[in-house]
Formats: C-alpha cells, structure tokens, sequence
C-alpha cells in the first residue's frame, strides 16, 4: 500500500509506543515536509539571481503553497552582500503574482498561526508599489519582518507571506511542523566562509526542520567548479537527510520529472516517521536507494511553464497535451513554438 497526507491522528502516539500498526501489511507513505532552499553565497549574473528568485517564488505559489514540496524556509548566508538583493527580487515578483483563494480546510486558521497575522489583517497591510505589485510588510518586536503581497485580492484568498530574519536556533513553529499554506520564513545564518554556512545550514535543515522528504540548493558555477568547495557541496549533499536533493532548481520538478524515484529519506522508521517510507515512480525499477540528487543550470531557457511570471502557460500546456494525445511532428513543432515564444520573454 502506498498512501500520503500527514503524520497526525488521534490515537497515534499510543500504538507508536506499543507498535500496533492499524494495518499489518507492508505501508509506504508521502507524508509532506518543511522543504528548505539552501541559498548558497558567492559570483552570481543578474540573469541567474532573476530566475533562482522567481523558481523560488514558483516553489512558493504554485497550487496557491498547498504542495508537499512548497518551499517553507529559505536558508541564506547572514554575511552574504547580495543577501537583500536577492530577497527584494523574491518580494518584488511575490507582488506580482495574484492571490490564490484558499481552497485548503483550516487555510485561514493555519495562516494566523504560522503568520501571526489575521488574514484581515494581512491584507489591510497590502499597498500598491510603482513596478505595478501588490505589497506591504511591518516589523515585529522578536525582530523579524513580516511581508505580505499579491495581486487580485479577493474573498477568500490569502497573501504570500515571507517572515524574513527568522533565527536558527529558535523554536519556531515554522521549523517544527508544515504549515500547508502560503507563509514561508527566511532563516540567516551566521558563518565565516561561504563553506562554513553551507555545513551550518546542513546541520540546521537535518536537526531543526520537520521532515525528511526533499530540499533544493542553490549553487554558484564558481562554487562547483573549484575542488575544495566542490568536495564541501557533495559531503553536505550526501549529509542531507532528504529522499530527494536538486541543486539549482525546485525539488518538485524531480516528482514532475515521473522516473526518478521519489520519497522520503529512508532512515525513518514507524516510530519516526518524518516524511515517510518507501518510495514512488521509480520507472528504472531501483532498489538499495537512499536519495535522488537532481543537478540544473542556473538558469533554464526558454522560461519554465511553471514559473508565475510565464507570460503563456496555458498555451504550451495545450500544447503538450495534444502531442501527448497525438504524437506527430506538427504537434512537436507547435509546442515548440508555444514555448520559445512565451519562454523568452
């Protein structure tokens, strides 16, 4: 059997003790995860920057944040001069991309408890910015900042929100549990070197978020290229205790992707369960696996469909479906055309 959800119910916790499974069979699950992105510093081209920002975003908005794998928490370099940067290009496409309504049981109870925000009061945050967005954000006393965005405000839809400066070594509820719903943190992370942050922010995804089930990093070419920095980036890949790792894109692509297999890490048991156990797709027929590791360019060309700034995705999904329902030339040669056209925007 093979089943997904969450780890919860009501008397869980005492046939875990007493090891009274409900059922006595052999069970895999996909239980969800907090799924971090790991930033990592260093020499990155504006071209590259612009699209990590909006993959990321994507990973945050796609099926309005009730995916398995929408990115929770993005890990970033304290010391890392692009830092803000960076995080402005998150929030500058976040205000571009319009509100999803909030279709998920208990969406708006879950948003005021991982946001600390009503969702009224999110949205009287929410001001119209010169580059046409939708954004607003205030500054809490624990020192964090509060931002909320998106376009088309509507009865019951709900802002992406980041909390940015969310410390490593708190309790935060952010870490411990998925919220399932459109708030993602952003946790700094004080280290000497560039190596040095992505050992710590190993360390911090493997011991203080929930979940075991996948995690992306993103990596400069420099950083890969160079032996001492590449050895540090394999060793904190393979310490990653993650069924799936994808470097330099979101991790959902790998279950988009079909043949690879995919599934949480296989260190949890019934007692532990984490993400869960066993594993799916899998098209080769694998065993003994204890990860799938997904390397990408920085930048992707033409522009991915499931990006929010693509200018035509409904084009090239119609597209690929009638080449799916009828393989032919002409059919390949419309998709392509639909996908450079809208991708190169």
């Amino acid at each position: 059997m093979q089943s997904s959800g969450g780890p919860a119910g009501s008397d869980r916790e005492g046939r875990k003790r007493r090891d009274e499974p409900v059922l006595n069979k052999p069970v895999g699950s996909e239980l969800g995860n907090v799924t971090p992105w790991v930033v990592v510093p260093g020499a990155y081209s504006k071209s590259a920057l612009k699209f990590q920002a909006e993959n990321i975003v994507a990973s945050m908005t796609n099926n309005a944040a009730f995916n398995c794998v929408a990115t929770r928490v993005i890990v970033t370099w304290k010391q890392w001069p692009e830092r803000e940067r960076f995080l402005q290009r998150i929030e500058n496409a976040l205000s571009r991309v319009p509100q999803r309504v909030a279709y998920y049981p208990g969406a708006e109870q879950r948003f005021e408890q991982y946001s600390g925000l009503t969702a009224d009061k999110a949205q009287q945050l929410l001001r119209n910015t010169s580059d046409g967005g939708v954004s607003g954000s205030q500054t809490c006393p624990d020192g964090t900042t509060t931002f909320v965005a998106g376009t088309d405000q509507t009865d019951g839809t709900l802002p992406w929100t980041l909390i940015r400066n969310v410390k490593a070594d708190e309790d935060s509820p952010l870490f411990a549990s998925e919220s399932f719903v459109c708030v993602c943190a952003e946790v700094p992370i004080d280290a000497a070197s560039p190596e040095e942050f992505l050992r710590k922010a190993t360390e911090f995804c493997n011991e203080k978020l929930w979940g075991t089930l996948a995690a992306s990093i993103t990596v400069p070419g420099r950083f890969k290229r160079k032996p001492a920095t590449r050895n540090v980036l394999e060793e904190c890949v393979d310490r990653l205790r993650y069924g799936v790792v994808a470097q330099n894109q979101w991790s959902g692509v790998v279950f988009a992707l079909m043949s690879p297999p995919w599934g949480g890490h296989p260190s949890s048991t019934r007692q532990d369960i984490q993400s869960g156990t066993g594993w799916v797709h899998n098209s080769f027929m694998l065993t003994g696996i204890e990860k799938t590791v997904l390397e990408a360019p920085l930048v992707v060309l033409p522009k991915a469909v499931w990006l929010a700034s693509h200018p035509a995705p409904e084009s090239v999904a119609w597209s690929l479906c009638r080449l799916v329902q009828n393989p032919s030339l002409w059919n390949l040669s419309t998709l392509g055309y639909h996908a450079m056209k809208g991708g190169l925007v």
